[in-house]
């Protein structure tokens, strides 16, 4: 029967199946099937674009920071990708709310990826320099890609002056009879203000 078929399709059986399998080995790149699988994975998301500059933000404010990224494998990324922060962050340690930006488009293999990341700052956040990764993580939170490092002074909030309110007019004090008559005579006696005692008298 092999002798029969060899000489129906002028090759042997295993061609067949060897012709099937070359397509699909095709999409591999003979330098990903060298590479470690942590290579691999740093590839599927390299930095295109990352601006080395500091975000300036205040407490309780967002700002915005532009990434690029490329798929340098044969592979299009799944569906569920996100970015995140880098496992090496401490969440508690930071100033900002967590980070979880879905990836709403398909990125297919050696196709580029551009974001716009939102940073939002804890509105009790203290002022100070932080840097802190950004990752790119699969549907099951496994991470992908290069760190994304990102560089933030949360700037001292500015304190509103608190307003002045007006202090009331305290009520004049009245006087007795007795406190006004020793008012006039230290005037009139020892001031030498005033020509007679009763007109002294009359101006307290």
């Amino acid at each position: 029967m092999k002798k029969q078929w060899r000489e129906a399709n002028g090759q042997c059986p295993g061609g067949f199946f060897k012709k099937m399998m070359g397509g699909f080995l095709g999409k591999f790149d003979k330098s990903e099937c060298k590479q470690g699988k942590g290579e691999y994975k740093l590839r599927r998301a390299v930095i295109v674009s990352n601006p080395e500059g500091v975000l300036q933000c205040a407490p309780g404010s967002v700002c915005l920071h532009d990434i690029e990224v490329m798929n340098k494998t044969h592979w299009g990324w799944k569906k569920g990708v996100f970015l995140g922060l880098d496992s090496s962050v401490e969440q508690s340690e930071m100033p900002i709310e967590l980070v979880n930006l879905p990836v709403d488009q398909k990125v297919e293999a050696m196709e580029n990826l551009k974001m716009t990341v939102p940073i939002s700052v804890l509105p009790n956040a203290k002022p100070g320099m932080f840097e802190f990764n950004l990752r790119f993580r699969g549907p099951k939170g496994g991470e992908i890609g290069e760190p994304i490092p990102i560089k933030l002074n949360v700037l001292a909030s500015e304190k509103k002056p608190e307003p002045v309110v007006a202090e009331k007019p305290k009520e004049e004090e009245k006087m007795s009879h007795l406190e006004m008559v020793k008012l006039a005579v230290k005037l009139f006696d020892q001031e030498k203000l005033g020509q007679t005692f009763n007109e002294c008298l009359e101006v307290v």
